[in-house]
């Protein structure tokens, strides 16, 4: 549920960053396209980036249980 989350904050980010300051001839097709995989890219990098963290910050926890009951 969090992943979720987070897929849709980064999306929504990456979106208004890339809202274009001034008046441009319309994007074309293509271009959007490009653009949303971009993003998407960006997006599931940044969502692979927290799954790493998560599953070192498990390990952690769990090495700190380990070693609280053993002491």
């Amino acid at each position: 549920m969090a992943i979720v989350l987070v897929i849709g904050i980064v999306g929504l980010i990456n979106s208004l960053i890339q809202l274009p300051l001034s008046k441009k001839a319309a994007p074309t097709l293509e271009d959007r396209i490009r653009e949303l995989t971009q993003s998407l890219n960006k997006s599931a990098t940044t969502i692979q980036e927290i799954e790493n963290e998560m599953t070192k910050r498990q390990a952690l926890v769990s090495q700190l249980q380990k070693d609280a009951d053993t002491a």
